[in-house]
């Protein structure tokens, strides 16, 4: 029961943290204006992360992208429940954000990281009633310069909101918190001040979005393991060092993406198969029926020394072809009459119609 208790905690958790993720870059895409704290963010990122997405706000806010986003309307990712309770969105100011995975050893699910004009005040409050709408218990420290609000009962989420006076907020699970409250006052290295192969990432420029990862020996292990249950062979990729891509949004959409090796041989062998995988995955019935093919064939692909890059360039319309074709094939599939599945068998001592016990795993 203990078990099941956490998990559904930690499931509660992933809900309200996505949930103030999307708040967060649909309600802050009004901000048209540049941030005093470019890259304070990575200051509070402890150094062993494995995956950080960050996101320029700003920059997004003036794509076509992120002024469809905005035409969505903000009920679509629940924001009305907030202004409900809170009234003003006290999260609107945020003008950059990262996603992030933590590295070997932690039991967090990931961290949430953002800075901007944010109001302290008013977003704690607008937490703590958050929290008491929800039947929970607020309840608020202080370490350093932070103030942090969790929900004393768990019964809304077991992540926990922090913020300083100089508007950095961290939203993250407990221990994961405190490291990273811990890395933001100078006490652990940060991802900023520790050169690793996230500067992959830096150094293929800007972008509205990048991604970077790194694996770690025992990642690596992991991943291994997970491909040989797949009865995929693991050769290849238990020579990755580090991936990183962006994401541009201009007159059209420009994919970038670089993977590095341990070694030059390793990136030709991984170079043979993604080519040879792209080359498949175009010429596959469902690709083609919803017109990707044309896009992967594309996809332009180099092997430079100890890296693997690859590029895409689409427009919109490009875009716009292939979601065009997914709701053509969503339409004519709901159109098509339902077969009735065939009767469970029947089990001994179950009455005609019960499916029984449901079987083991």
């Amino acid at each position: 029961m203990a078990t099941r208790s956490r998990d559904s905690r930690r499931s509660r958790a992933g809900w309200i943290v996505g949930a103030l993720l999307a708040l967060l870059i649909v309600g802050s895409l009004w901000l048209r204006r540049p941030t005093s704290r470019r890259g304070v963010w990575l200051s509070a990122i402890p150094a062993e992360a494995f995956l950080v997405v960050d996101i320029d706000v700003v920059a997004l806010g003036r794509t076509a992208v992120g002024r469809a986003l905005l035409g969505r309307g903000r009920k679509a990712v629940g924001a009305e429940d907030v202004g409900a309770v809170c009234g003003a969105d006290p999260l609107e100011g945020v003008t950059r954000m990262a996603i992030v995975v933590p590295g070997e050893g932690s039991h967090a699910g990931f961290g949430l990281f953002a800075t901007g004009a944010l109001h302290r005040g008013g977003l704690l409050a607008c937490a703590e009633r958050f929290i008491v709408a929800r039947g929970g218990q607020p309840q608020r420290r202080t370490v350093g310069s932070f103030d942090v609000v969790r929900d004393a009962k768990g019964a809304v989420s077991a992540a926990e909101i922090a913020i300083d006076d100089q508007g950095l907020l961290i939203i993250a699970e407990g221990a994961y918190l405190n490291q990273s409250i811990a890395t933001a006052r100078g006490q652990l290295p940060s991802l900023r001040d520790a050169r690793s192969l996230h500067d992959l990432r830096d150094q293929m420029g800007e972008g509205e979005v990048r991604v970077s990862a790194v694996f770690s020996p025992a990642q690596h292990i992991r991943l291994l393991r997970m491909l040989e249950k797949r009865g995929e062979a693991p050769v290849v990729l238990s020579e990755l060092a580090a991936m990183a891509g962006r994401v541009r949004f201009g007159d059209s959409i420009e994919l970038d993406a670089r993977v590095a090796c341990r070694s030059s041989v390793a990136c030709k062998r991984l170079f043979d198969r993604i080519v040879s995988s792209l080359l498949r995955a175009s010429q596959t019935a469902t690709v083609r029926a919803l017109g990707v093919s044309q896009l992967l064939k594309r996809v332009r692909v180099e092997h430079v020394d100890d890296e693997v890059r690859l590029a895409l360039r689409a427009t919109f319309a490009d875009v716009e072809h292939v979601l065009a074709r997914l709701r053509a094939l969503e339409a004519l599939s709901a159109s098509m009459p339902g077969t009735a599945p065939p009767p469970a068998p029947r089990a001994s001592g179950a009455p005609a119609g019960s499916s029984g016990p449901p079987p083991r795993p």
